[in-house]
């Protein structure tokens, strides 16, 4: 790591012209990941396993099939993606815990044993775990979350730096507030279908993800980023953005998604596009390209900056600025935010030009089904600043022309830097 942070960063131009939407996006890796070429600098050659090996695969089944013995199941919940992003020694935070006691709230698969320990993997947890509704199960989860928020208040806040602890507490009241209102309707006869407790549940796991975003004091944050690029906006911490796009094609329906950015793992990115959000530059603006791999806007004649590729490895402090995972020889080495989420948001930036982002960003419109993270050939390569964490459904829904009604930082607007 010494080696490569000696190395001389690339000047950044002052602009970036754009390359236009369809080289945004390398070709090449739409050919490369449904293609057994690809597999070659990733994975090494393994056989297809025996139970499966008369049935004939196509290029997608083989390489979701090794991929899988190498490294696993991929994580495709966007919120576990993001929990995980935390540095490990904040994974057995209190706040987890209560995180944990949310996604289960209303579920016959309760996610804590009776002895407090995880009966599913933090790997493992996910939506499709906890979409089956049972109402005493519910009552019972409010209960204990309520208890736990209560029960563990000062441990909670503990564990925040200084800085952050007073923003913290106000979420965490917020939090207690809500349970509490919760626990009283249901006190009183209040019935729930799954729609209602999934967007309750909702509104509580975003303030978990805005609790998450404060483990990390902004002066750590700042500290990532090189002297070089500390001129640049910065998100210094998370933030969530509502973005709300018009379908043009289906009689003019709004199409309402919810955004988190993620500045402890991509800071100058998320704040590049959070800067451009705050002054509204993407309200009125098309969508660009639509074709079942990616969704993409942001070109315009206005003038942008031009920012670096930032991207964060597993077990690296800092992220690496200004050269892809194929040009620092990484290939076999995971990132901490992964294309595996739809909805996925990235940097689009020109195919031979690392440092050349500005505008421009698309959303991933499936998940990982061909290899886990660190194992295809966006990880790396496209710098990955957050994820579409509520209204994921409608990124498939998008097409060309379909207008982007409005973009608002609704939290974390005082994370970012001039």
């Amino acid at each position: 790591r010494q080696a490569r942070q000696q190395r001389p960063v690339r000047p950044l131009p002052a602009m970036c012209a754009s390359a236009g939407p369809e080289r945004e996006v390398m070709p090449v890796t739409r050919r490369t990941a449904l293609g057994l070429a690809g597999l070659g600098p990733l994975l090494p050659y393994l056989p297809v396993p025996e139970a499966r090996a008369s049935t004939p695969l196509g290029p997608r089944e083989v390489i979701s099939d090794l991929a899988a013995t190498v490294l696993g199941e991929p994580v495709t919940d966007p919120r576990i993606i993001l929990r995980n992003a935390l540095p490990k020694s904040l994974h057995e935070n209190p706040i987890v815990a209560v995180e944990d006691l949310i996604l289960g709230l209303g579920s016959k698969n309760n996610l804590r044993s009776a002895a407090g320990s995880r009966s599913i993997a933090q790997s493992e947890v996910t939506y499709e775990n906890v979409n089956t509704l049972d109402l005493g199960a519910l009552e019972s989860g409010v209960r204990k979350a309520q208890s736990a928020v209560r029960r563990d208040y000062d441990a909670i806040l503990a564990a925040f730096p200084a800085d952050n602890r007073q923003p913290a507490a106000k979420l965490l009241v917020e939090m207690e507030y809500a349970l509490s209102g919760w626990n009283a309707q249901l006190d009183s006869g209040v019935k729930y279908d799954q729609g209602t407790v999934t967007d309750l549940k909702n509104d509580l796991l975003n303030i978990t993800s805005q609790m998450q975003g404060l483990l990390v004091s902004k002066d750590s944050i700042a500290a990532m980023v090189p002297p070089e690029y500390s001129s640049l906006p910065q998100l210094r911490g998370r933030a969530v953005v509502e973005l709300k796009v018009r379908d043009v094609s289906m009689g003019g329906e709004m199409l309402p998604m919810t955004l988190v950015l993620d500045g402890l793992n991509a800071p100058v990115t998320a704040g590049n596009f959070a800067k451009l959000v705050q002054s509204k530059f993407y309200d009125g603006m098309t969508i660009q390209r639509a074709d079942g791999f990616v969704v993409q806007t942001g070109e315009s004649a206005k003038p942008t900056s031009t920012i670096p590729l930032e991207v964060r490895y597993q077990g690296e402090v800092t992220p690496e600025y200004g050269m892809s995972k194929e040009e620092l020889g990484l290939m076999r080495k995971q990132v901490v935010l992964p294309f595996n989420a739809l909805g996925t948001l990235a940097m689009a930036r020109q195919e031979f030009e690392s440092n050349s982002g500005n505008s421009q960003i698309f959303f991933l419109q499936k998940e990982s089904e061909v290899t886990p993270a660190g194992a295809n050939m966006l990880d790396g390569n496209y710098a990955v600043f957050g994820y579409v964490v509520e209204g994921a459904e409608h990124i498939n829904r998008l097409a060309v022309d379909d207008v982007i009604q409005s973009a608002r930082v609704v939290y974390g607007a005082d994370n970012l830097t001039a």
